[in-house]
């Protein structure tokens, strides 16, 4: 385990008062979900990218319209 970590784990385990093993499994949780968001992130970036990239309606390369334009920068706004 890399020495930074060991201290990173050695701090977490203190501050939530328990084991290193149970601290360990509460970092592994915090990336985990770090890592779920920037997946997220990524697959709305790549819709928004391919929305953007060219109209498919028309069959002809060219640059959305400014209302296909706001309907791609939307795509996954709740």
């Amino acid at each position: 385990m890399p020495t930074a970590l060991e201290a990173e784990l050695s701090r977490t385990a203190h501050d939530l008062g328990t084991s290193e093993n149970e601290a360990l499994v509460h970092l592994a949780q915090i990336g985990a979900g770090a890592a779920k968001r920037q997946r997220d992130l990524r697959r709305v970036i790549a819709k928004r990218r391919a929305a953007v990239s060219g109209s498919k309606q028309s069959g002809v390369e060219e640059f959305p319209s400014p209302q296909e334009m706001r309907e791609a920068i939307l795509v996954d706004r709740s």
